[in-house]
């Protein structure tokens, strides 16, 4: 939005698999939707950080597809669980209404917003057969209305590039910026 909206304080943009509709109008269609509402259902007050992260490993999500069932601590290591149950110790509950709802992006209209954008933008795409949640087609229409835009794809890695793959992330964002305009 603000590469859109405010272009002269944006020299250049690094999207890392952005989920555009696949958490927006099409979040139902995904096991997203059921991973939100189990984290929305396991927050409550004073709840320790330990403690959430041992109720966010349980969280079940449910492909709507085939409805097949995976708990959190099937896909999520120890280390995530425990950074996540930090983080959601200090999450106001009411944050995630909107995901649930699947309106948080309300407002927000990529079609409108991404051909305005006169920065370079490097498009990262992890794999949507592992989790990664911007779709071909999303990345398809990007690609073809960003004005300056390279999209790199990340075969067989899961949502969080930066953590499955965080040295060839980082020698892909480094060079990048290099090749920015001084």
């Amino acid at each position: 939005g603000v590469a859109a909206e405010i272009p002269e304080l944006v020299r250049g943009l690094v999207l890392e698999d952005p989920p555009f509709e696949t958490m927006g109008s099409r979040i139902c269609q995904t096991r997203l939707h059921s991973y939100f509402r189990g984290v929305a259902g396991i927050l409550r007050s004073g709840a320790t950080p330990l403690e959430l992260a041992r109720d966010l490993a349980e969280v079940r999500m449910v492909d709507p597809v085939t409805n097949a069932v995976q708990r959190v601590s099937d896909v999520r290591d120890p280390v995530f669980l425990k950074f996540t149950g930090q983080s959601l110790a200090q999450l106001d509950p009411r944050v995630l209404e909107p995901i649930v709802a699947g309106d948080w992006l309300r407002g927000y209209d990529m079609h409108e917003l991404i051909p305005r954008i006169a920065a370079p933008t490097l498009l990262l795409r992890a794999d949507p057969a592992v989790g990664g949640m911007l779709t071909e087609d999303d990345a398809r229409w990007c690609r073809e209305h960003l004005r300056d835009g390279t999209l790199l794809d990340y075969p067989g890695v899961p949502h969080l590039i930066h953590q499955a793959r965080p040295k060839e992330l980082a020698t892909h964002v480094l060079g990048f910026l290099a090749s920015l305009d001084q």
